[in-house]
């Protein structure tokens, strides 16, 4: 099988693809302030709305602070709450000192310049930092943190059980070779004996060589000796349902195709 042939390289492929797409995003969104979440949040509606920031002010991208600042107060004197009667004066009252507050600010028009393009639409990056994540989508957020925390729980019990076994494990391989030592020489200089190891859940063949070795085989059928490293497998966070459900069914993909 090529997953099964290639699986270290695979393991190492996916770790570096974390490493590349998800670490620096999250670096460069940890320290983000709120006034730029708001910024994101102002900009993504706007663009559902097939607007900008400079639309909304009547200004054009070149516009200088004087400019802003004139547009700013003609404006919020149109949608003053007190005197227009113009609906939703309030909220685009409020939108609009936002819009002016952001302009003004020489940390947040570059960053709202470089997320807006040429269609005037907003691109918004895929990471937008955990705060603004977990502000604005709880129940996902709590979700996935579960999800998270059951995998690493699942991952901390398979190494408790491997390490329980690995005690036994070694225990019942130190009493197969001192009992391998027991047999007589003539039974094994005359021949390979051959026999089989009951294991509980599963039953391994094995083989006492005429040195007095054992040796097993493994489910390659590969002949192997005998120890706790060749009768357990290492847990592998690759096999936590997190992840071995999601290689399970891109397997299963590949295969139909």
């Amino acid at each position: 099988m090529f997953f099964e042939r290639n699986k270290t390289a695979l393991q190492i492929i996916a770790f570096i693809l974390f490493i590349r797409l998800v670490i620096p995003p999250v670096i460069r969104a940890w320290n983000w302030r709120e006034d730029e979440f708001k910024l994101f949040e102002l900009a993504t509606s706007m663009s559902r709305n097939q607007t900008n920031f400079y639309q909304w002010l009547g200004i054009e991208p070149t516009a200088d602070a004087l400019e802003i600042g004139k547009a700013h107060r003609q404006l919020v004197l149109k949608l003053h709450p007190e005197t227009s009667v113009e609906m939703d004066a309030k909220e685009k009252f409020e939108i609009t000192n936002q819009v002016a507050y952001m302009l003004r600010s020489p940390m947040l028009r570059p960053l709202y310049d470089s997320i807006l393009e040429e269609d005037n639409s907003v691109k918004i990056p895929m990471w937008k930092g955990f705060a603004y994540v977990y502000q604005r989508h709880r129940l996902i957020c709590m979700v996935l943190v579960g999800i998270a925390a059951m995998s690493v729980l699942e991952y901390i019990k398979a190494w408790d059980n491997y390490m329980t076994e690995k005690l036994a494990f070694d225990h019942f391989v130190s009493n197969a070779k001192l009992m391998a030592q027991k047999i007589s020489d003539k039974h094994a200089t005359a021949k390979t004996h051959k026999s089989f190891i009951d294991l509980g859940n599963r039953t391994i063949k094995c083989e006492i060589t005429p040195t007095k070795e054992i040796f097993i085989f493994n489910e390659k059928d590969e002949r192997v000796p005998l120890s706790s490293s060749n009768l357990l497998q290492k847990p592998n966070i690759m096999n936590t349902v997190v992840l071995r459900v999601p290689i399970q069914l891109v397997k299963k993909y590949l295969l139909n195709k």
